[in-house]
C-alpha cells in the first residue's frame, strides 16, 4: 500500500562546499565489509556524495558547528524528499553520539539527518541537543523513512514543521520497522505530530518510548501521530504532554488502522475532542492497553471510534503495583517495574546500586537503585529491584536493607538483565563516652586563651557524635559536636578566654577540672633560633625552631613571626608554659640564594638555597701507551653541575670488566679519583670505561708486548766442507743435507704465551679542586 500525504516539493538546500571529496579521504571504501568511518561532522555531510554506501561512527560527533553551516541553514539533510534521491546505504552508530546537529529550513521538505531513507538500515546512534526544523517531513533522524529498518536509535532535542508529518525521530514512516529507540524530543507541527513518529504505515513500531512535549492542530499523539493501516504498535509507551485542536490521543492521534497492542501512555492530553488518555480517533485493533487517568486528566481511552484499554491511578500504574495491575504488559520479559512507571527492559544502559557506609545493626536503613536508561535518562528502581545477598544477617525487601548481626557482606541489585553490586558494613551502634578530660595550665595570663584538653572513645562499631560542654563558673561557654569514628578515640581541644583575673571553675560535661587561676599576662620573648640545614636544594624544606622564654608563673600566649631577609613568611601563635616553649617552621626554599632567617627577630643564621645538579665525568687521565705487565693509573676528574655536594658511584673497568668502584662525595667544585691497573701482557691495547652518576668516558691505549724472535741450529756437512742446505739436491764439492727436527740441525724456537690478568685497582685517591 502507498500513502500519499504530500512531501514532494521544493528543495532549497545548499551543501557546503567544503565537504567536496571528503569521502575520498575518509578510512573504508563504504562496502558492507569495510565501511566509512565517520569521526566528524563534515564527514557526516559527506554521506550526500555516495547515498548508497555503508558507514559507521568509530567516535562521538560534535556537530554544534553545523547551526553557522549554509548562511544559518544548517546541516544539509543526506538526499532529498524525492525518494529518487534517497539514503538507501546503511549507517551504524556503534552507540556514539552526535550532539548538536542543527538544520534550520522552514521551507524544505523532507528535513533530518537524512531527508529520504528507502530499503535502508540505521541503528544503535544517540542524538543529543538536536535540532530539526522544516517544512514538511521533519525528524531528527530522517523527514522520511521508505521500507527502513531502524533500531537501537535515540534522539533529544526539538523538531517543528510549518506543515504537516513532524515527529521526534521521524517525520513519516512507510513499510519501516521501528524497534529499541526513544525520543525525548519536543515537537510541533500542524497535523500528524508525535513525540516518535508523526505519520506510519505498514510498518511496525516496537520496544520504543517517547517523552517529549508534542504541540499540534489535528493528529497528534504522545508517540504516533496517525497509525495507518497495516502499522502495528506493540510494547511502547508515552509519557510526553500533547495537546491539539482535535483527534488527540496520549499514545496515538488518529489510528486508521493497524493493531496497538500492550502499550501504554501518561502524558497529560487536551484538546477540543476527541480527545483520548490512549486514542484521539481509532479504527484500529485494539488490546492490553492502559493509560494514567490521574495525569492525563481525562477519564475516556479513545476520543471516539473503537477500541479500548484500561485506566489506572498513577499510584497503581508506578512502582510494584504495576506488576499486578497492568499485567498484561508481561513483567520480566519484556517491561520492568521501576518506582515510577514501568519501562523496557531494552531501554535500560546500566545500574548503580547506593547503600549507606555503615549499617547499624537491628536497625533498619535504605538502598537506592538507580538506572540509566538510553537518551540520558534515569529512573529509581529502589523499591522494584530484585536484591540477593551472601550473608544471612543482612536482608533486603524494597530497598529496606534490615540486620540482625554484624559483619561486612554483599548486595547486589537487579534490573532487566543489568546489576550492580556494594559492600555492606553492619556494626554496632556508636557507643561514646569521656575518657579524659584536662586543663592544660591552671594558671594563665589575662591575654591567654587556657586550653582546655577532652578525649573521647567510641567503644562501639559505628561513627557517631558527641557534645563536648564546657563550663566556666557554672555556666556553658562553649558546646562543641564531635564525630568520633567506630572503635576509636579522638581529643579536641577547647579554648577559654576569662574576662577577669581571679580562679574560675571548669567543668566538661559537668565533671570539675578545678580552678583555672588567671593573672597578669607574663612578658615571653625568643631566646634562640636556629635553622636545621644549610645549604638547602630548590624545592627542599627545612626545619627552623625557636626557643621562647616565659618571664612569669603562668602560662602566655606569644605570636611569633618567621621572617626571611625581614620579609614575614609564616606566623604561629602558641602558649608559653612557665618554663618556657619551643616553636618550628617548615621553610621551604623556593629559589637560589642566601636568606637571613629569624623568628621574632632573633636571627636563625643565613641560608643558603642552591639547584641539585649531576654528576659527570670531566675528564680522565690515562698513559697514552704502556709495557706490557706494568702498572699504570688512571686519573677521573667528576664535576657537579649544581651548588650541593653530591654522593656518587665512579667506576672503572678494562674491556667492559670491572676492576674497582669507589663511593665519591663531590663538592660542588668537583672531585678526583685515581684508579692502578696491570696491563695484559698478550694485548695490543686497553679498552678503558669510567662512569660516574649516569655519565660515561671511554677511551683506549696502546700496549707495547714484545714478541720473541725464532732461533736455527745448522748441522755438520763431514768431509765436504760448508754446503748449501737445499731441498732433496745436491752440491759438486760433496753431499749437504738439511737436518731433521731429531738431529743436530736447524729447529724452530716456540713463542711463549701469557694469560691476560688484569690487577684490581689498588689505590685510590681523591682531592678537591
Amino acid at each position: 500500500m502507498s500513502v500519499c500525504v504530500g512531501f514532494v516539493g521544493p528543495v532549497t538546500a545548499l551543501a557546503p562546499g567544503s565537504t567536496t571529496g571528503a569521502l575520498d579521504e575518509m578510512a573504508g571504501s563504504g562496502t558492507q565489509d569495510d565501511p566509512y568511518q565517520i569521526t566528524n561532522a563534515t564527514e557526516l555531510q559527506a554521506m550526500n556524495e555516495d547515498r548508497g554506501a555503508h558507514y559507521v561512527l568509530v567516535e562521538d560527533v560534535d556537530a554544534s558547528a553545523t547551526a553557522d553551516w549554509n548562511l544559518g541553514d544548517g546541516f544539509d539533510p543526506i538526499g532529498t524528499v524525492d525518494e529518487r534521491n534517497a539514503f538507501t546505504g546503511t549507517f551504524d552508530g556503534r552507540n556514539h553520539t552526535i550532539t548538536g546537529l542543527t538544520i534550520d529550513r522552514p521551507s524544505t521538505n523532507g528535513v533530518g539527518l537524512f531527508a529520504t531513507t528507502d530499503e535502508a538500515t540505521v541503528e544503535d546512534v544517540r542524538f543529543e541537543g538536536a535540532t530539526s526544523n522544516g517544512r514538511r517531513a521533519v525528524g531528527v533522524l530522517a523527514g522520511r523513512a521508505l521500507a527502513t529498518d531502524v533500531s537501537g536509535v535515540s534522539a533529544s532535542g526539538s523538531v517543528s514543521a510549518e506543515a504537516r508529518a513532524s515527529g521526534g525521530l521521524l517525520g513519516a514512516a512507510e513499510s519501516t520497522a521501528i524497534r529499541r529507540s526513544h525520543a525525548d524530543v519536543e515537537v510541533r507541527g500542524t497535523e500528524l505530530v508525535a513525540g516518535l513518529v508523526g505519520f506510519s504505515a505498514e510498518g511496525s513500531i516496537g520496544l520504543s518510548s517517547a517523552s517529549g512535549p508534542v504541540t499540534g492542530t489535528r493528529k497528534v499523539g504522545g508517540l504516533v501521530g496517525t497509525n495507518g493501516e497495516g502499522n502495528t504498535v506493540e510494547r511502547s509507551y508515552a509519557t510526553g504532554s500533547v495537546s491539539g485542536d482535535a483527534t488527540v490521543g496520549g499514545l496515538v492521534g488518529t489510528a486508521a488502522g493497524g493493531e496497538l497492542s500492550r502499550s501504554f501512555a501518561t502524558g497529560a492530553v487536551d484538546g477540543d475532542g476527541p480527545v483520548g488518555g490512549l486514542i484521539g480517533y481509532s479504527e484500529a485493533t485494539t488490546a492490553d492497553l492502559y493509560w494514567d487517568r490521574d495525569t492525563s486528566g481525562t477519564s475516556v481511552a479513545v476520543g471516539e471510534g473503537s477500541g479500548s484499554g484500561t485506566g489506572l491511578s498513577t499510584d497503581r500504574m508506578s512502582g510494584v503495583d504495576a506488576r499486578s495491575n497492568a499485567d498484561s504488559l508481561a513483567f520480566g520479559l519484556v517491561w520492568t517495574a521501576t518506582d515510577g512507571y514501568p519501562i523496557l527492559g531494552t531501554e535500560v544502559d546500566s545500574v548503580d546500586l547506593s547503600v549507606p557506609n555503615q549499617v547499624i545493626t537491628d536497625r533498619t536503613t535504605t538502598a537506592t537503585v538507580r538506572v540509566s536508561l538510553a537518551a540520558g535518562r534515569t529512573v529509581t528502581a529502589t523499591e522494584t529491584a530484585d536484591y540477593d545477598t551472601n550473608q544471612s544477617f543482612l536482608s533486603v525487601g524494597r530497598g529496606v536493607l534490615e540486620t540482625s548481626g554484624t559483619g561486612t557482606a554483599e548486595l547486589t541489585a537487579a534490573v532487566a538483565d543489568h546489576s550492580d553490586s556494594a559492600v555492606v558494613s553492619v556494626v554496632t551502634p556508636p557507643d561514646i563516652s569521656v575518657e579524659s578530660r584536662s586543663l592544660r595550665y591552671d594558671r594563665v595570663g589575662s591575654e591567654t586563651a587556657a586550653p582546655v584538653d577532652v578525649t573521647l572513645t567510641n567503644d562501639g562499631g559505628a561513627d557517631g557524635t558527641f557534645d563536648v560542654v564546657l563550663s566556666i563558673n557554672g555556666t556553658v561557654e562553649e558546646t562543641r559536636t564531635v564525630t568520633v569514628p567506630g572503635h576509636s578515640t579522638t581529643t579536641v581541644q577547647l579554648n577559654y578566654s576569662a574576662p577577669a583575673m581571679g580562679a574560675h571553675p571548669v567543668a566538661v560535661n559537668g565533671s570539675s577540672l578545678g580552678d583555672l587561676t588567671v593573672v597578669e599576662e607574663p612578658e615571653t620573648s625568643v631566646a634562640s633560633a636556629s635553622v636545621s640545614e644549610s645549604p638547602l636544594a630548590v624545592g627542599n624544606s627545612t626545619t627552623v625552631e625557636a626557643t621562647i622564654d616565659n618571664a612569669g608563673d603562668a602560662a602566655a600566649g606569644h605570636t611569633v613571626e618567621l621572617t626571611a631577609d625581614g620579609e614575614t613568611v609564616a606566623t604561629k601563635t602558641v602558649v608559653v608554659p612557665a618554663d618556657g616553649a619551643t616553636v618550628r617552621f617548615n621553610y621551604t626554599g623556593d629559589s637560589v640564594g642566601e636568606y637571613d632567617l629569624a623568628v621574632g627577630g632573633t636571627s636563625a643564621g643565613t641560608l643558603t638555597v642552591a639547584e641539585l645538579g649531576s654528576v659527570s665525568v670531566e675528564s680522565v687521565s690515562v698513559p697514552d701507551s704502556v709495557e706490557a705487565g706494568a702498572s699504570y693509573e688512571v686519573t677521573v676528574t667528576v664535576a657537579n653541575s649544581g651548588g650541593l655536594a653530591l654522593s656518587s658511584d665512579v667506576a672503572y673497568s678494562v674491556g667492559g670488566s670491572a676492576v674497582g668502584t669507589e663511593a665519591v662525595e663531590v663538592p660542588a667544585d668537583g672531585a678526583t679519583v685515581s684508579f692502578e691497573a696491570t696491563a695484559p701482557e698478550d694485548s695490543g691495547s686497553i679498552d678503558h670505561s669510567v662512569t660516574a652518576g649516569d655519565a660515561e668516558w671511554t677511551g683506549s691505549s696502546a700496549v707495547d708486548v714484545e714478541t720473541p724472535t725464532p732461533t736455527a741450529t745448522a748441522g755438520s756437512n763431514g768431509d765436504g766442507g760448508d754446503g748449501e742446505a737445499a731441498d732433496g739436491g745436491s752440491n759438486d764439492g760433496g753431499d749437504a743435507t738439511a737436518t731433521s727436527g731429531d738431529g743436530p740441525g736447524f729447529g724452530a724456537g716456540a713463542a711463549v704465551v701469557a694469560l691476560l690478568a688484569l690487577v684490581a685497582a689498588t689505590r685510590y685517591r681523591r682531592r678537591s679542586r
